[in-house]
């Protein structure tokens, strides 16, 4: 574990016994200060540098010497380290001293003060959520760091900002809450990236999972598979995906899993319900899960009557018919106060002309939390044992409908003669490094008529520069990513056709010249199942072909780079590029 010295700020790495320790929690914006600025000493020219000042002054008059950050004290560049991290960041914020919460958009001497607490955007993000719950104390601090107040003196209005119930504050354990009221804590806020909606829940759920960007709502699933391995709790089934795009009128089919923390948006209640016999076992099988439950099977249309969650907004009862051929499981858990009735779910087991057992399927999906009084249906009921797929990724994407993520990954030259970096300014996508020669992009984008344009700059320590231009499209008949070598800061402008970049084969090829003497460089993009690989190739240049200073190099056999157009050359800071965890 890596910590910075809050006097010398000199990070320290740690094993075994550490040391008493702060730890920040705050989010993240542009010019944070890295674990790889502060190494090469240039952490003290970036905008987030202040931050890490104000947490180093209030750690030292709480008479600590060390503090815990993670925009510096992990190693972003390592895939291995920053899974590590992650899997670790709750038991950091655990074993801390303390935890200062800083909201850099809430004012002291601001009027409106609370409304300004109440509306910060730390409360919004998916991150912090662990980092409230995770330490035993917590201080809240404004942007000029002046104490707000602490976890427990604001609980009231913590707990109506977060939807958290309020006992947690009132005990601090997470093990008096079932995995649906956890669920509930994080279905309104949000992350950066799609797989991050998992990541930063492991803790919480004391589970531990490799890392995956760019599997998309996959990373959900995985980690509901997890806590389904350590925890026999009913409530991680009970979810609605009810919203204005999917209303009651409208069939929605889908597996027992959620796509996202949003569906529990209503379970803030559910709770688990102590049985006698206990629970049979249930494990995740490749066809889905194997799990008996109690079910009611109806070979006829019926009429049955129900209670339906609303919320906040209390619950209402009506009756409701079930179709022929429609199942009712019920779980062990229900609303909390309401021990006559248990949580059920819609099943149905797909129509096929082969006589094959198929796994059911979870219908109604988006009818909301289904409560029935147990008594009336008791003596109907018969433990089955059931096959019920756990996932449908084609129909789990609800909240993005008409976009999905297109990931790009880029090899860099596993060589020693290639000594370029990836240049980090600006605000756009987040490249992430995913080990020491790869970087990968999640883009979003449309299935229709698509096309952006990503350019990643490159700069060598000493002297020297080139960009990949990144093309991704989307359409019919089209490829869906191509790349492009630049040197020189050639940019081309909105709307020019990028087409003449193209050598024709997929490969193109330029010199660069740098301190290491002149290097050969080639893209070779292809087209994975799951991704678009981009791999650059270089080699040191022997054969003595002229150095081109403006424009793509052209050598025999490719095409000569039409004359850079004026105004082409953009500044460094013009650039994307960039890494984050939040």
């Amino acid at each position: 574990m890596r910590l910075l010295n809050t006097k010398t700020l000199v990070i320290e790495e740690f094993y075994g016994d550490v040391p008493p320790y702060a730890i920040l929690s705050h989010t993240w914006g542009d010019g944070e200060a890295s674990y790889v600025d502060f190494v090469e000493g240039r952490a003290s020219s970036l905008e987030g540098y202040q931050k890490i000042l104000g947490c180093c002054d209030q750690a030292m008059r709480d008479g600590l010497e060390y503090v815990w950050i993670d925009t510096c004290c992990i190693e972003k560049q390592s895939s291995a380290e920053l899974s590590a991290a992650i899997n670790s960041m709750f038991n950091w914020y655990r074993c801390s001293v303390v935890c200062y919460a800083y909201l850099e958009d809430v004012q002291s001497t601001h009027m409106e003060y609370y409304s300004s607490f109440k509306a910060s955007r730390w409360f919004t993000r998916g991150w912090t959520l662990q980092e409230l719950l995770a330490p035993f104390t917590v201080v809240f601090f404004s942007s000029d760091w002046e104490n707000i107040g602490t976890r427990d003196s604001l609980q009231e209005i913590i707990a109506e900002i977060t939807n958290i119930n309020r006992e947690f504050f009132e005990t601090g354990n997470l093990a008096d809450f079932s995995i649906a009221q956890k669920m509930s804590w994080a279905s309104l806020r949000q992350t950066t990236r799609v797989e991050d909606q998992a990541y930063c829940l492991l803790g919480l759920f004391g589970v531990s999972m490799p890392l995956i960007y760019g599997e998309g709502e996959r990373a959900f699933i995985r980690l509901q598979e997890a806590i389904i391995k350590e925890s026999d709790d009913h409530s991680i089934f009970a979810w609605t995906n009810a919203t204005p795009r999917y209303p009651d009128t409208k069939i929605v089919r889908g597996g027992l899993l959620a796509p996202s923390p949003a569906p529990f948006a209503n379970s803030r209640s559910i709770v688990r319900t102590q049985v006698d016999e206990g629970i049979s076992p249930y494990t995740i099988t490749n066809a889905g899960l194997q799990i008996s439950l109690p079910v009611v099977n109806f070979s006829s249309s019926t009429e049955i009557p129900v209670t339906r969650s609303r919320g906040s907004k209390g619950s209402v009862s009506f009756i409701i018919n079930v179709p022929r051929g429609q199942s009712i499981a019920f779980l062990n858990c229900h609303h909390k106060g309401d021990h006559a009735f248990r949580i059920a779910i819609f099943l149905e087991r797909p129509q096929v002309q082969l006589k094959l057992e198929r796994p059911y399927q979870r219908v109604r999906c988006n009818f909301g939390i289904l409560s029935i009084e147990w008594i009336k249906v008791f003596r109907v009921l018969r433990q089955q044992s059931l096959l019920i797929e756990t996932h449908n990724l084609s129909d789990a994407a609800l909240t993005r409908p008409n976009k999905r993520e297109k990931l790009v990954i880029i090899e860099l030259p596993k060589s020693p003669i290639f000594n370029f970096k990836l240049k980090r300014n600006g605000s756009g996508p987040l490249w992430r490094c995913q080990g020491t020669w790869t970087l990968t992009l999640a883009i979003p984008w449309r299935r229709e008529g698509f096309s952006t344009t990503f350019p990643i700059l490159f700069e060598h320590p000493q002297g020297g520069a080139f960009i990949i231009l990144v093309v991704i499209r989307s359409g019919d008949g089209v490829v869906p990513c191509t790349a492009h070598l630049i040197q020189n800061f050639r940019m081309p402008h909105d709307g020019e056709d990028t087409s003449w970049y193209d050598s024709g084969n997929g490969i193109l090829e330029c010199y660069q010249e740098s301190p290491d003497g002149r290097l050969q460089l080639s893209l070779d993009v292809r087209e994975a199942a799951h991704a678009s690989i981009i791999k650059l190739n270089a080699c040191a240049d022997s054969n003595g072909m002229e150095i081109i200073k403006s424009g793509i190099v052209s050598r025999p056999g490719v095409r000569k780079a039409l004359p850079a157009p004026p105004g082409s050359y953009y500044p460094t800071d013009s650039l994307y590029g960039g890494f984050g965890v939040k």
